[in-house]
């Protein structure tokens, strides 16, 4: 009988699980969608490079989308139960509340060794692949974006002319160029020779001029200056908002073990190394939010059936919302060494399980919750005030 009812709630988790993925993995693309689209329009990047992007972003996308889907599918499939009356044949069968819990404590646990898998893998390998996807975009646009006589902007805040390009070597003489780069002192730079650089170490195109003068006003004290140089290295930034600040993050790239070694050789050389190991720390505590999820998930369920077709879900995104301003607040207080790195990690952790199995206990043991009757009545109170207008 405990076989074919942890079967059968198994069944009831997926398909809201599954649905829950392709949701909110949909909303969090629509934050890169705009960028993706101006790569396809704008900078004629090629389709297939634009699929292996957003095939490489969607680990970072699993880390939360797992996670939240795995509470909401909790939440509807015990709210579907309850709604039905299933929930009460089982009670009346003498199946209690913490034997329910046992198949969703099962699949919690592969919604955490999932969400484990792409936080300690996935995104490491994804962040390395996305940066050297755009590197090698960007090292074969900018050969081709730069042409002889024209006035190019196709660069972030930079217009580039050029006279000649050789054709055999790639060499370009005769070079201007506009850099508005630094807002309040704008650059205009002429340069005799350049070159388009690969710099495979540091993933960055860059413009190494040769023989020219830097000209540069201040807008601020309203100086003007010129400075000679033989030599002048100018980073090419082709993306714009899709640019090494949002996807070129070393610690997001490292795996466990080189994170590790990161964090010693900077112990050994006396520097700052808490925010790497808050980041590590955060490789295993994040997952395991998919068991406190499973805890809560259960009578946010019951309680959304029983008090109103929304609350639930709505109380579980208030305490989700709460869950990762918290994670937020104690990731930068452990990497500026206020509290414990392992602290900073866990601390959100153990908040959002005391809550869960508070809500769980009480539910359990069929007893009011003075904090859902005070948010249950507000919540009527405002179904009242909105029905009535």
């Amino acid at each position: 009988m405990k076989k074919i009812l942890s079967i059968y709630i198994i069944k009831e988790l997926i398909p809201p699980f599954l649905l829950g993925i392709l949701i909110f993995t949909s909303i969090f693309l629509l934050g890169k969608l705009l960028d993706l689209v101006e790569m396809v329009l704008n900078k004629g990047v090629p389709f297939i490079d634009i699929i292996k992007i957003f095939f490489f972003i969607l680990p970072s996308f699993f880390v939360f989308a797992v996670p939240l889907s795995f509470l909401l599918a909790v939440i509807i499939a015990f709210s579907r139960l309850s709604g039905d009356g299933e929930i009460i044949a089982m009670k009346a069968g003498g199946i209690s509340l913490y034997q329910m819990y046992l198949p969703v404590f099962l699949f919690s646990i592969f919604a955490m060794l999932f969400t484990a898998t792409i936080t300690i893998y996935g995104m490491p390998w994804g962040n390395r692949n996305l940066k050297q996807t755009i590197f090698a975009i960007a090292r074969t646009k900018a050969h081709l974006e730069l042409k002889e006589r024209v006035f190019n902007s196709s660069f972030k805040d930079m217009v580039i002319y050029i006279d000649r390009i050789s054709s055999h070597n790639g060499l370009m003489k005769g070079i201007m160029i506009q850099d508005e780069r630094d807002k309040d002192a704008i650059n205009t730079i002429f340069a005799k020779e350049g070159r388009i650089i690969a710099d495979e170490t540091g993933q960055q195109v860059i413009l190494r001029l040769t023989n020219g003068t830097i000209h540069r006003r201040d807008k601020k004290r309203g100086d003007y200056y010129i400075v000679s140089f033989e030599g002048y290295d100018l980073n090419l930034d082709f993306w714009g908002s899709i640019s090494k600040k949002k996807f070129r993050m070393t610690r997001y790239e490292m795996s466990i073990k080189e994170l590790s070694k990161r964090i010693k050789e900077e112990k050994e050389r006396g520097e700052d190394y808490r925010e790497l190991q808050v980041h590590l720390y955060s490789k295993f505590a994040l997952p395991f939010v998919c068991i406190i999820f499973g805890i809560m998930g259960i009578p946010l369920g019951l309680k959304g059936k029983k008090s109103g077709k929304y609350l639930g879900i709505i109380i579980s995104l208030v305490v989700v919302v709460f869950y990762y301003i918290i994670f937020s607040i104690a990731e930068v207080l452990g990497s500026r060494g206020n509290i414990s790195p392992i602290v900073a990690s866990w601390l959100p952790n153990i908040l959002l399980a005391v809550f869960a199995i508070y809500i769980f206990l009480i539910n359990a043991k069929e007893k009011e919750s003075f904090l859902f009757n005070f948010i249950e009545y507000f919540f009527k109170r405002f179904e009242r005030e909105r029905d009535s207008k």
